[in-house]
């Protein structure tokens, strides 16, 4: 297997998905005429082939003439690439505020609850690489593509959060079938992993919402939690079998599941926590 390293797409790259994405149906001609910074006509039609093979971009043939380029949205790695994207902004965001104000973020929580969402998400790509994308992605070079991107972007997390609080560290390491569901290597992994459950969302909130200016915790947990869900679905069997949730899909959405959960924990009196949950249902998606 071909030695995976860790990289960001390019800037060529980066250039000639955003003009796809901006002008969808676009040919490959219009790409070299319009994106000077991608690189010479040779470098660029490359390029194009190449985000062709590792599925972030589609094409449509027309009249057996020219292919209509298309920003694949459906793509693993372009989905994958965008939620880091979104969790590393949310992160960079809450980490700059923190560093320009270091003697009002005094709190030891702040740091143990920033820790406590990165190795969250640390663990929810380790399981999709090992159980989800391993059997959805057959091409070798675009899951080891898709790896290189997701690690790439966790490491980037990791040294501004060891950056901001001065910690010492080491490179860190649709529905299921039956046996995928009690899975024991499923089931050795997630216990490790998914330890941002929904008691653990409130507490988080509830130390953030002491302060004024931190409200991307709000939208940064919400990304957590979708890009969690799938895991989350079959992370308690038991749970799901005893309690009986409606629709176990709706609680995709955060403030659903933190609904669900203070009603089955019998915290619905607690008007701090109601007025969690009422900040975090305005927020639009």
């Amino acid at each position: 297997m071909p030695t995976v390293k860790f990289e960001d797409l390019s800037n060529s790259e980066k250039t000639i998905l955003k003009y796809i994405k901006e002008n969808p149906g676009c040919k490959k001609q219009d790409i070299i005429e319009n994106v000077n910074a991608a690189g010479a006509y040779l470098t660029i039609r490359k390029k194009i082939d190449e985000l062709i093979k590792n599925g972030m971009i589609r094409w449509e043939k027309v009249r057996n003439q020219y292919y209509k380029l298309y920003y694949n949205e459906k793509s693993t790695i372009l989905q994958t690439y965008d939620e880091l994207n979104k969790i590393r902004d949310y992160f960079t965001s809450i980490l700059h505020k923190i560093v320009q104000n270091p003697t009002k973020y005094t709190s030891k929580s702040i740091r143990s609850n920033i820790l406590l969402i990165y190795v969250h998400v640390l663990g929810m790509y380790i399981i999709y690489s090992l159980l989800k994308w391993s059997k959805e992605i057959d091409d070798i070079t675009t899951l080891n593509r898709t790896y290189s991107l997701v690690f790439y972007e966790l490491l980037e997390i990791q040294k501004e959060i060891s950056q901001t609080f001065k910690i010492r560290v080491s490179i860190p390491f649709k529905r299921a079938a039956t046996d995928e569901v009690f899975s024991p290597l499923y089931h050795t992994l997630t216990p490790r992993f998914f330890i941002l459950n929904p008691e653990e969302v409130l507490e988080i909130l509830k130390e953030f919402n002491k302060y004024e200016n931190l409200d991307e915790i709000n939208d940064l947990l919400k990304v957590v939690w979708k890009i969690g869900f799938p895991i989350y679905r079959y992370s308690n069997v038991e749970m799901i079998y005893k309690q009986q949730p409606p629709n176990i899909y709706d609680f995709e959405d955060l403030v659903i599941a933190l609904k669900y959960h203070v009603d089955k924990t019998s915290k619905t009196k607690n008007p701090k926590i109601q007025k969690i949950i009422e900040e975090l249902e305005k927020i639009n998606e």
